[in-house]
């Protein structure tokens, strides 16, 4: 669960940013991206109801292990992959790609916030 503090949000001037995030997380559907569920609000907070990702991060398991075997590396790579192609899918695109080099490999972190692409913006696929 996202909880969002209205005050906060208005203080900060991100009224548009907090319902951005909102449509980009209800309008894609992939099991390579945290998906909305629910989304309601209180007097005093914004609350996203979320997938239930147990399993930890990308970046504490690399913690965990200190470096991913080559196989690992492809593995976690091809899902991100797919998650962004999910955005792209939907015309969005992730700003935010955290690339954290750590011992000759790398760690993605998962998109969560998006950015909407204008359509003519948008090329015909590559």
């Amino acid at each position: 669960m996202k909880v969002m503090n209205k005050r906060r949000i208005k203080v900060k001037k991100s009224e548009q940013l907090a319902l951005n995030e909102r449509q980009a997380l209800a309008a894609v559907e992939s099991n390579f991206v945290v998906n909305l569920k629910y989304c309601f609000h209180s007097k005093d907070d914004v609350y996203l109801i979320l997938d239930l990702m147990t399993g930890g991060d990308l970046g504490y398991h690399l913690h965990q292990k200190g470096r991913f075997p080559k196989k690992e590396c492809q593995y976690y790579a091809a899902r991100i992959m797919l998650g962004l192609q999910a955005l792209h899918d939907k015309k969005y695109v992730y700003r935010d790609l955290k690339v954290p080099y750590a011992n000759d490999y790398f760690s993605l972190l998962p998109p969560i916030v998006t950015s909407i692409l204008c359509p003519s913006a948008c090329r015909e696929p590559f």
